[in-house]
């Protein structure tokens, strides 16, 4: 049996044959080699196929999918470099395969449950099998949908390149309601417009997309060493200059030259387009090579912030923003173990702050485009929309969480209420 832990084993018979003379020795080598290969053309095709369909155990329709296939030598089937842990499937697909036993595993994030099959590829035929996924929760169905506002297609770092269908696969294939995509955007025309406009041609029924920006991002004059603060945004309508007016409010990486607007300025431009803003990392530094362009010499223990250095400013005179992530990667544990203390500190303060999440996945990094593996969840009334759900995080009806799921019912005379409940301790 193969799992994903097993490396790939090969076990061969050796023939030991006498001393010799050399040149009987090579002939004997020769003729074994020979006799080889014509057993390897008798005995036929060693490969097969594995045809599989994902299907909703609700529904019974096709839905989107990742899947980790381990084939019989221990392989790991990837199609894209921006996902190591597998591939991303629309729902049906085909392999062709070694023979010998397979294993897959299929999963629709963390509101689905997983699952494992194995499968044994005989050579020159192709097996048959069908997948049912059903979801963890009647979330969905109490009208919860799930989101991740806070992604990259091009971070910067640009090892490969993603377009906007890959990125709506991998939206529906983590079981997300809906997906904002920040900048840069891999097209000749990257304004607002062109990216809503995209977005719109991959959004479906079950999964929306929409443009937003990690902004402001915002440095003293590009230091890495000085961040001013970042924040990302959901909601806010385009326009054909938003997207060039919040960037030229920041100064960015190496932007030396450039004097940083505060961040309180684009909070009021977001604002006024109807959008909800968050403050992200706003408690995270490393140290780390940096430097090696523009006025800045390499330094290789620089201190890098993208601690929100602004933020105390803009909470006394607004709030300014309306939420704070306090939840991101989850290897972060430092980092948002601090973002929810700095929540709770505002909190006990008087500041109702909404508390929000985002995975900070980047598109183009090898390994880091998988979207909500910390995911905002709010409640919606009607259907699910980027509208609706800045509506929603704006008045409160949200939680997050990197799974997994516990459900509690609040019930009162009868009716089930959404809302949050203080419990007796």
């Amino acid at each position: 049996m193969i799992t994903g832990d097993d490396p790939p084993v090969r076990r061969y018979t050796v023939a030991v044959m006498p001393p010799g003379p050399p040149q009987s020795t090579r002939r004997s080598a020769l003729a074994l080699m020979g006799t080889a290969a014509v057993l390897a053309r008798a005995s036929g095709p060693v490969t097969g196929a594995l045809h599989v369909r994902v299907v909703s155990r609700d529904s019974g329709v096709v839905i989107p999918c990742s899947v980790a296939l381990r084939d019989a030598t221990g392989a790991l089937a990837i199609e894209n470099r921006s996902y190591t842990a597998g591939f991303r499937s629309t729902g049906e697909f085909h392999k062709d395969l070694p023979a010998g036993p397979a294993r897959l595993i299929v999963s629709r994030g963390f509101d689905f449950i997983a699952e494992t099959r194995d499968v044994f590829i005989r050579p020159g035929e192709t097996a048959e099998l069908e997948v049912r996924l059903g979801r963890r929760s009647p979330l969905r169905r109490l009208g919860w949908v799930c989101g991740d506002h806070h992604v990259h297609m091009t971070h910067g770092e640009s090892r490969m390149r993603v377009d906007f269908d890959y990125i709506g696969l991998a939206a529906r294939a983590e079981g997300l309601d809906c997906l904002s995509v920040a900048q840069a955007w891999n097209l000749p025309n990257p304004t607002a417009d062109a990216a809503e406009a995209e977005c719109r041609r991959v959004s479906t029924p079950d999964c929306e997309l929409a443009w937003n920006l990690e902004e402001p991002k915002n440095y003293y004059r590009g230091d890495a060493s000085h961040c001013i603060g970042h924040c990302w945004f959901v909601g806010a309508q385009s326009s054909p200059t938003i997207a060039a007016e919040l960037l030229g409010l920041s100064a960015l990486d190496y932007e030396s030259a450039k004097t940083p607007t505060p961040n309180f300025e684009s909070h009021a431009l977001i604002h006024r387009a109807g959008g909800v803003i968050a403050y992200t990392h706003p408690c995270r530094w490393w140290t780390g090579q940096w430097g090696g362009r523009g006025d800045y010499p390499v330094e290789q223990r620089k201190f890098i912030s993208n601690l929100a250095a602004e933020l105390p400013f803009d909470t006394v005179a607004g709030p300014t923003y309306d939420a704070l992530d306090i939840l991101m990667q989850t290897n972060e544990k430092q980092v948002n173990a601090h973002g929810l203390a700095l929540w709770f500190l505002l909190l006990d303060r008087g500041y109702r702050v909404r508390a929000t999440a985002s995975s900070d996945a980047t598109f183009d990094n090898e390994g880091r485009g998988t979207p909500g593996k910390v995911r905002l969840y709010t409640r919606v009334d009607g259907r699910p929309s980027i509208r609706a759900v800045a509506d929603a995080t704006r008045a409160g009806r949200s939680f997050v969480t990197s799974g997994p799921l516990l459900l509690f019912d609040k019930k009162s005379d009868g009716e089930r209420r959404g809302g949050v409940s203080r419990l007796p301790i």
